[in-house]
């Protein structure tokens, strides 16, 4: 019959070898996750960027017309102020819902 450690040497081999590609495994899985998520947000915060470029500018403009339609160009301002004061409040409002959506969607983008 053939020595114990004979059978076992093979046996420690193959479960060492096992274990690296596992760990490679976990580690590759990890690397798709963490860049997929990267590029994700890299993408809709260039998109957020332009957009909120284009908002802004928008609300200028539609403070200035709003203004000239009151007679003075601050009265323009203030109103446009206000209605994001509104929103404000409203988003105050609706807060930890928005945060449960948010959280939610980073786990599944990190679990997926």
């Amino acid at each position: 019959m053939e020595e114990p450690h004979k059978l076992i040497e093979p046996l420690i081999k193959s479960g060492t070898s096992f274990g690296k590609t596992y760990l490679e495994l976990i580690r590759l899985k990890t690397v798709r996750q963490v860049s997929e998520l990267s590029a994700t947000l890299l993408t809709q915060s260039i998109v957020v960027l332009i957009a909120t470029i284009s908002i802004v500018s928008l609300n200028i403009a539609m403070a200035l017309w709003i203004g000239d339609m009151l007679g003075k160009n601050y009265w323009g301002f203030l109103v446009v102020a206000g209605f994001y004061g509104l929103v404000v409040v409203v988003l105050l409002l609706v807060m930890p819902h928005l945060k449960n959506k948010v959280q939610n969607l980073f786990i599944q983008k990190l679990l997926n």
